[in-house]
């Protein structure tokens, strides 16, 4: 039971990694203990596909009426907030509940692309969320191929607190209206061979 063995870090109070590998999808309600002894969670070659009571979460409306549930991001990082993403496919339009107080401060996501013969993006619905209460502060996007930042990238809620963005990769285009809604953003670098 993967609750109990998170819980038996949680015990041993020693901070370590947890690594989930190859899931096809993600309950959304799989978390709703509080464990303290996580630095860094990866999802390595993953679904990034999520359900509630083995429903997959096509819109906001899914997840609306459990509003309550404590997800993945939710689980407390201690001292350095790191949640990866490598190797993950990204097969529906994201709600930005997904992301209900979301205890990271540093996000990498790898391996992104648009091209004309492969997309592999994270896109959010345009629903924003006032109190959604998501810490990520740093987002680092390593190997990504002809990204465009804009808001449904970079949703307004879930990247609210976002401060800087480095990418060790290429932009097909910025958007503008990041700046005037991501107000702490003030920083985005990139490898000076992809400028």
């Amino acid at each position: 039971n993967l609750s109990a063995f998170m819980h038996l870090f949680t015990n041993l109070n020693c901070y370590a990694f947890v690594e989930f590998r190859n899931l096809n999808n993600i309950e959304l309600d799989l978390f709703h203990e509080t464990y303290t002894s996580f630095d860094q969670i990866y999802l390595i070659n993953s679904d990034f596909r999520f359900t509630i009571d083995q429903k997959t979460v096509k819109y906001c409306a899914d997840i609306k009426n459990n509003f309550n549930i404590s997800t993945l991001f939710q689980i407390p990082l201690y001292p350095n907030k790191f949640f990866y993403l490598l190797r993950c496919c990204f097969p529906l339009i994201l709600c930005p509940l997904i992301f209900h107080r979301a205890n990271l401060e540093y996000f990498l996501i790898y391996d992104l692309i648009e091209t004309f013969y492969k997309t592999n993006l994270i896109k959010f619905s345009n629903e924003t969320y006032d109190d959604l209460n998501s810490t990520i502060t740093i987002l680092y996007l390593y190997n990504s191929q002809n990204i465009v930042l804009d808001t449904s990238f970079l949703n307004p809620s879930v990247f609210k607190k976002l401060k800087k963005i480095n990418s060790k990769g290429s932009f097909s285009t910025i958007s503008i209206e990041l700046f005037t809604e991501l107000k702490y953003l003030y920083e985005i670098s990139f490898e000076t061979k992809h400028f």
